[in-house]
């Protein structure tokens, strides 16, 4: 293949790839992680740079893929499209490393290292990576994660100090970014190997400054994870039965990508026998060829390892009780090791054979991948999705019902949430949400039901002031109040419970106490009209005119920026 052709191969995966995942660019956020991480998060939306270092969000500690987020809310605010193109645009960049690492690797073999590309670029699995606007932290991580290849390969070929420290660099970027990027010491132990270097005392100590930074993400990053209570770290045969689960899950999936969820329940995620089977005669396709003279016998070996190398953080081998089995996300890096198996095996092939393979897995990823985009335009998508796979799955009947509720529509919410609390009693958010939808039906006693179940051996908040809230409204109002100061004292920093404490106090003739209340509300939320609105008309009541008017202007500020910044919804 001329140099010209070979140009125009590449942009014809780019031209492609960029197809497949277009609409993933009007597609909105979602109630799964992206409220915690950027929605609701504080520090992101304040840009405060020293929290966004300081702990972990959702079981991860990931400082500059939410600095990434922090800066795109300074320029754009919270508009989806922005970060969706962004997520397209890392996956982009990321091709083109994942050619020109191997280009590197192979020393300039250009047929291996574009088909791995192209498989990297359209594979199903890579979906949720660049769908999904929390896993920023795989498309940024992978980037720097590939940076630190390309620069420790080149400091082998050249011996330029200059690319070593460049390696360590962006290595430090890609731990940031996800901590599973921990294991990039032993996969340049990989490119040693693969470069035929002996392993000494001087090799050694030059991984030393990685291996230091693997510790340290380890014994600082990891145990601000809540879900490091509840690892077993023995090594056990039940261990070895998830790590043979996960790998036949990830084997069977590479090569036939369907059924694809964003959620596998542990109730569901039995492989059965063709799952089995088929991560199995992978395994054996590529072990039969490492031990055969292949040409490429010590590419093989490397790639075999670094799929398995980079996966080891979730392949279950300690295991972790509530993290998942296995995911799709978990699939973005350790996959060039894998996906470079399969090129060099296909790549073998006689001509016309190896021509209908690679078009007909081109036309069956590009169209599966472009399918499950479109499962990502919202959380109503994204949880039936789920549910037509998995119809006993809790969780995505919760969130479902949670999203119908919040657009309105009440009676598929109440199908969902009591599905879900059927499914799972003790699920209180399911709860807490329901007796919102029976609330909003006018069923009070049904909804005060719900709402007791939602706080019952529970310390939320939210559902305790929506009981306080039903009996303001039925005019017992000492009873709310005591059960408004109840919810603060488990949350104050809820503006609107400061504020629904204000009006029974007021309605129960006692202003003075409902004063600091409204003024407490304002403080913590200064946005909120319908406080400013009220302190407005308390103030008037005790004749503080001069201050009664700064708050009807403070709404009018309120009121009209608002109308000037709005911009499109946000769909989660």
């Amino acid at each position: 293949m001329t140099e010209l052709n070979q140009r125009r191969f590449l942009v014809f995966v780019l031209v492609l790839t960029f197809a497949i995942y277009a609409r993933s660019i009007q597609n909105g956020f979602v109630n799964f992680d992206d409220p915690a991480i950027l929605i609701d998060n504080g520090p992101v939306l304040d840009f405060d740079f020293v929290k966004l270092f300081q702990k972990p969000l959702a079981h991860d500690y990931v400082p500059l893929t939410l600095l990434s987020f922090a800066v795109e809310n300074r320029l754009f605010g919270l508009t989806p499209s922005i970060y969706h193109f962004d997520n397209l645009a890392l996956h982009l960049i990321n091709c083109l490393l994942v050619f020109w690492l191997l280009i590197v690797l192979t020393q300039n073999n250009f047929n291996v290292s574009a088909l791995t590309a192209l498989l990297f670029a359209i594979h199903p699995l890579h979906v949720e990576s660049v769908a999904w606007v929390t896993e920023r932290k795989d498309v940024l991580s992978c980037l720097f994660y590939l940076l630190t290849c390309i620069n420790y390969l080149r400091y082998l070929d050249t011996s330029n100090r200059k690319n070593y420290y460049s390696a360590l660099g962006f290595a430090i970027l890609a731990i940031l970014s996800k901590s599973m990027a921990m294991t990039i010491p032993f996969v340049l132990l990989l490119f040693d190997y693969l470069r035929g270097r002996k392993l000494n005392e001087i090799k050694l100590i030059e991984k030393v400054p990685f291996f230091a930074l693997s510790i340290v993400f380890i014994t600082i990053g990891w145990p601000l994870q809540h879900v490091m209570a509840e690892a077993d770290p023995t090594l056990s045969l039940i261990n070895g039965l998830y790590f043979f689960e996960a790998l036949c899950f990830y084997l069977s999936r590479s090569i036939l990508p369907i059924g694809l969820s964003v959620l596998y329940e542990n109730s569901a995620t039995r492989l059965g026998f063709l799952g089995y089977l088929l991560g199995v005669l992978v395994l054996m396709w590529i072990f039969r060829a490492i031990n055969k003279p292949h040409p490429e016998r010590k590419h093989l070996v490397f790639g075999i390892l670094f799929f398995l190398i980079g996966g080891a953080p979730v392949w279950q081998i300690i295991r972790f009780k509530t993290l998942y089995s296995y995911a799709d996300r978990y699939f973005y890096i350790p996959s060039i090791g894998l996906l470079l198996c399969y090129a060099l095996l296909v790549t073998h092939f006689k001509p016309i054979p190896k021509k209908i393979i690679i078009i007909s897995i081109a036309v069956l990823f590009s169209f599966l991948s472009f399918d499950r985009v479109g499962v990502w335009q919202n959380t109503g998508t994204l949880w039936a999705d789920v549910i037509s796979k998995y119809p006993e799955s809790q969780g995505a009947h919760r969130d479902l019902g949670i999203f119908l509720l919040r657009h309105g529509e009440n009676q598929g919410a109440k199908i969902h949430l009591e599905k879900a609390i059927k499914i799972n009693p003790k699920l209180y958010d399911a709860h807490n949400a329901l007796g919102n939808v029976y609330l909003n039906l006018g069923q009070l006693e049904k909804a005060l039901e719900e709402f007791h179940l939602a706080s019952e051996n529970n310390d939320f908040a939210e559902p305790v002031g929506s009981e306080a809230y039903i009996y303001t409204k039925a005019g017992e109002f000492s009873k709310a109040i005591e059960l408004f100061k109840k919810a603060i004292s488990i949350n104050p920093k809820l503006a609107y419970l400061h504020l629904h404490l204000c009006v029974a106090l007021y309605l129960s003739k006692d202003p003075h106490g409902a004063l600091p209340e409204c003024e407490e509300a304002v403080r913590l939320e200064p946005d909120m009209v319908k406080g400013h609105q009220t302190l407005g008309s308390i103030y008037h009541e005790f004749g503080r005119e001069d201050e009664s008017k700064r708050e009807l202007l403070m709404v009018d500020r309120i009121t009209a920026r608002v109308m000037s910044t709005s911009g499109p919804g946000l769909l989660y």
